[in-house]
C-alpha cells in the first residue's frame, strides 16, 4: 500500500499595473513554519484537501496593485477539522496579502515616481480665497 499526503504549499502572486503595463511576481513555495506546525496536528487520516485562495488590490481605473495567494493542505475530512482548516487557511491568506499589497502599492508608487517625478513633492498647502 502506498499513502501519499500532499505536503501544504503556498503559491502567491503580486501585480502591478500601471498604464497598461503589468509587471507580476509569482512565488511557490515552503510554508511559515506556524502553518507547518499547524498542518502536522489537523493532517489525522489525510483524506481531505483544503484550498483557500484569498485576493486584495488597490486600483484606481485599472491602474495599481493586486495581490493573490492560494493556500493548502491536507487534513482529517470530519466537518469541524475541516472548517477549522478553512478559518486558519483565510487568516494566513489576509495576512500574506496584506504584507504583499504593502510591497506591491511601494513598487507601484516607486512607478508613478518614475514616470511623473514631479508627483515627489508635495502639493502647496491650500489656501481659501
Amino acid at each position: 500500500m502506498n499513502i501519499y499526503i500532499r505536503q501544504p504549499k503556498v503559491v502567491g502572486s503580486r501585480e502591478v499595473v500601471l498604464h497598461g503595463k503589468v509587471t507580476r511576481n509569482i512565488y511557490e513555495g515552503e510554508v511559515p513554519k506556524e502553518m507547518d506546525d499547524y498542518a502536522k496536528q489537523v493532517i489525522g487520516d489525510g483524506n481531505a484537501r483544503v484550498a483557500v485562495t484569498t485576493d486584495m488590490g488597490i486600483k484606481d481605473y485599472g491602474n495599481g496593485v493586486s495581490v493573490s495567494v492560494t493556500l493548502s493542505l491536507s487534513c482529517n475530512q470530519d466537518n469541524a477539522t475541516v472548517n477549522n482548516v478553512v478559518q486558519a487557511l483565510a487568516h494566513w491568506g489576509r495576512e500574506y496579502c496584506k504584507q504583499q499589497l504593502t510591497i506591491a502599492d511601494q513598487e507601484f508608487q516607486e512607478l508613478l515616481l518614475q514616470k511623473n517625478p514631479e508627483a515627489a513633492s508635495p502639493p502647496p498647502p491650500w489656501k481659501p480665497t
